[in-house]
């Protein structure tokens, strides 16, 4: 063997390996987020993260998305699509500490995100589902926003974050499926003072633990509600009932009218002290 060829073959598998470092490290950064900033890090290294939308999509016709893809960043890869015309992408964030490359958001005013049914986001258990959102228009008269949901809206079954008629904040899990079917709700009491405040950005919570409901707003506690003795427990959603941002689907029922950003969805009832780290880092502080 020549001595040119002895130094190349060294160099040939020096440049492999390097490509391969390259190509692994690049396909490996959405996985392990080094480089999405504190914020979304802490997101994708929870280890009960099932599905993460940062709703930061591109695509050719922004200010009509209709057939884009959402891409899920989170373990499982849940993509879901754009539908209705009514839906802006690329628009500006709202979460002042996402300092990686997802920074943007999505507008919704009528269209949604169409995920599909995944036994993983629809658990006969504990969950947590949270989003930073904006209102930007309020019905009138009030009418319910949904933000995301997987809810069978006929036999009562699955779950709801959303705005209320009332305009505070909510979430609500379905109690049993079929005739005389019930929710079980969390928002403010009536009269409460309006949470829903049009054009600030905010940070919602709701865990559920399998008997007990809470919404948090902004990192706080704003309301719970517990299945108390006698009354059926948590029915989730079945097949072929969808999840969906921006509106109930598949119809676009109950539409959002604002931004929506960082979606995520967790196996598990996040505790209060997760969740106000959450609400800081998103908020950009330390």
């Amino acid at each position: 063997m020549s001595a040119s060829l002895i130094v190349l073959i060294p160099l040939v598998l020096l440049g492999l390996v390097t490509a391969l470092c390259f190509v692994g490290c690049t396909l490996s950064r959405i996985a392990t987020g080094p480089d999405l900033g504190p914020y979304q890090n802490a997101l994708l290294m929870n280890g009960d993260l099932v599905a993460f939308w940062p709703l930061d999509d591109a695509s050719e016709t922004p200010t009509n998305p209709v057939g884009a893809t959402a891409a899920d960043i989170g373990p499982n890869k849940f993509n879901g699509t754009y539908n209705g015309s009514t839906v802006n992408v690329q628009r500006p964030g709202i979460v002042p500490g996402d300092t990686g490359p997802f920074t943007f958001c999505a507008f919704f005013n009528g269209g949604f995100v169409q995920v599909g049914f995944h036994p993983e986001v629809n658990p006969n258990g504990s969950f947590s589902i949270e989003a930073w959102v904006q209102v930007e228009n309020m019905p009138n008269p009030p009418a319910v926003m949904v933000v995301a949901a997987s809810n069978d809206a006929v036999n009562f079954t699955g779950y709801q974050l959303h705005a209320t008629a009332e305009n505070t904040w909510a979430a609500s899990v379905g109690l049993s499926p079929g005739p005389g079917s019930q929710f079980l709700i969390a928002k403010p009491p009536v009269g409460s003072a309006p949470t829903v405040v049009p054009g600030v950005p905010t940070y919602l919570v709701a865990t559920f633990d399998g008997n007990t409901l809470q919404l948090f707003v902004n990192g706080q506690p704003s309301a719970q509600n517990s299945i108390m003795a006698g009354m059926p427990s948590f029915a989730p959603a079945t097949s072929p009932t969808i999840f969906s941002i921006g509106a109930l689907g598949p119809d676009g029922a109950q539409p959002f009218n604002g931004e929506i950003q960082d979606v995520a969805f967790y196996g598990t009832a996040l505790d209060q002290g997760t969740i106000m780290n959450h609400f800081n880092l998103g908020m950009g502080l330390p």
